[in-house]
């Protein structure tokens, strides 16, 4: 609950597998306004709003308690109001999804598909939503705390899209940047095989901290927010093979 409370006190949203919440403040334990949406069974979500709310562990239930005052629930067939509710997630379901980056390969795709599914789900829901809204004339509900929290939750939906897509790209990259380097140090090895060792180590290590490195970043970044397609990564080792060529055709020349 504190990793909750701090994000909520710092950026007034936290998501994750079981719930996204939104607040509009939050005072000591109390979070005020909060807009909560629960992932019901089937995927089917539940959203709930109340004037205030507070997040406490269960430790005889190893789950989060959220104990949440006047307001009211809606979901599929579902809509009612209450004075006083508390819903339960287990700890284990609350936890983070695992970074892509900590995945097995072989997950990756099984991840894929099922973040996709979400990802269409959640979008069919939002546009329905939204055009009940705009066909019955609520217009100021486009800007309500319910929708504002889904479209959160599918920028969310949508990074973890982009950085599933990067990631066996990001770690072939990685791994041939390796035979890459060797392609640079062996032709430079031969041509200053007379110099010194630190002078001949520079000469290799220092374009690629200053070259490689930042651009291997940069294009990451890019792949990771979806602005570039995913096997712009290896740009930089792209970049090593064509000087490693260079090096090569001055060495067979010399």
């Amino acid at each position: 609950e504190e990793v909750a409370y701090s994000m909520l006190r710092t950026h007034r949203s936290y998501s994750n597998r079981q719930f996204t919440i939104t607040v509009k403040g939050v005072q000591g334990r109390t979070l005020i306004n909060p807009t909560v949406i629960f992932s019901g069974s089937g995927g089917a979500p539940v959203t709930v709003t109340a004037e205030e709310a507070e997040i406490e562990r269960d430790l005889d239930a190893e789950g989060l308690r959220f104990t949440l005052r006047r307001g009211t629930a809606t979901g599929p067939g579902l809509s009612y109001h209450f004075d006083h509710e508390q819903r339960e997630v287990t700890l284990l379901s609350a936890a983070k999804t695992p970074s892509p980056s900590r995945m097995a390969l072989r997950d990756l795709p099984a991840d894929m598909v099922e973040q996709r599914l979400q990802l269409s789900v959640w979008r069919q829901q939002t546009a329905t939503l939204a055009a009940h809204r705009m066909l019955s004339g609520e217009f100021a509900g486009l800007s309500d705390p319910n929708l504002t929290i889904r479209l959160v939750h599918l920028r969310g939906l949508e990074s973890r899209i982009h950085r599933l897509n990067t990631e066996p790209w990001r770690r072939w990259a990685g791994g041939c940047s390796c035979f890459c380097f060797v392609m640079i140090g062996a032709p430079l090895a031969i041509r200053f095989r007379n110099a010194h060792f630190l002078w001949s180590f520079a000469l290799c290590f220092l374009p690629m901290l200053v070259v490689y490195y930042p651009l291997l970043m940069a294009t990451l970044d890019q792949c990771k927010s979806g602005r570039l397609p995913p096997f712009t990564v290896w740009a930089g080792n792209l970049l090593l093979l064509v000087w490693s060529w260079h090096l090569l055709r001055k060495v067979a020349r010399y």
